[in-house]
């Protein structure tokens, strides 16, 4: 049972969301009735507004989760509701953005494989759906824990971090590149089979996210309200 408090948070930001998922989708359809009226082909068109509108929700949500861990924790803090709940509402709020992401991404597959899906025994569409809705755990949940990692810092150690991360993370890949070319051919296999075996490992997987789960809690639990 979600408490009085949490929803009241959750709502709040939530209307905001799909405030700015109305214009998306209000944009998406205006541009669309203008390439409707000039095409000749109406199912491409439309499979063309389709893949901007989810495109875009998937841009708006992807900024959504990097900034609501702060507003979240401001606008709970200033109504007296302590972290941990500030914490369940983030929670509530991811959930129901997923749910949108799941059901955008359903109606996207449907389109593109002109229905044929459909036809698909349950037991494959039912495994293609569990790989889509983990794949999309994980890539939302890295976003929300980075957007309240960002929180924690002030103007200027977002701009540095902003930089010097992904700076660090190219020279880092570029170098590790470098070496496995440069590294004989039986070092590198046994290199790649290693790679291989632990990005396809379900345990790495859960361990990933258990991590991003254990990092987002602790982020939120040290948020502080700041001046600029």
């Amino acid at each position: 049972m979600i408490s009085r408090k949490v929803q009241i948070l959750a709502q709040n930001l939530l209307k905001e969301f799909f405030l700015s998922w109305a214009y998306v989708f209000g944009i998406s359809m205006l541009t669309g009735f203008f390439f409707l009226i000039s095409s000749t082909n109406l199912k491409s068109t439309f499979d063309s507004i389709w893949g901007f509108f989810a495109a875009m929700t998937a841009f708006c949500i992807m900024v959504f989760l990097l900034q609501v861990p702060y507003r979240i924790f401001r606008l709970g803090i200033q109504a007296g509701i302590s972290r941990q709940t500030i914490w369940l509402a983030e929670w509530v709020i991811f959930i129901c953005l997923l749910i949108v992401i799941e059901i955008i991404s359903f109606i996207s597959n449907f389109l593109l494989t002109n229905g044929a899906i459909s036809n698909l025994p349950l037991s494959e569409i039912g495994l293609q759906s569990s790989y889509e809705l983990w794949r999309n755990i994980a890539l939302n949940l890295t976003f929300l824990t980075i957007g309240t990692g960002f929180s924690l810092l002030n103007r200027l150690g977002k701009w540095i971090v902003g930089i010097g991360l992904p700076t660090i993370l190219f020279f880092f890949i570029y170098q590790l590149a470098r070496l496995y070319f440069l590294m004989d051919k039986a070092t590198a296999m046994h290199i790649a089979k290693v790679v291989q075996i632990i990005s396809n490992n379900y345990v790495s997987f859960i361990l990933y996210l258990l991590i991003l789960v254990g990092l987002q809690y602790f982020f939120t639990m040290r948020q502080q309200q700041r001046r600029d």
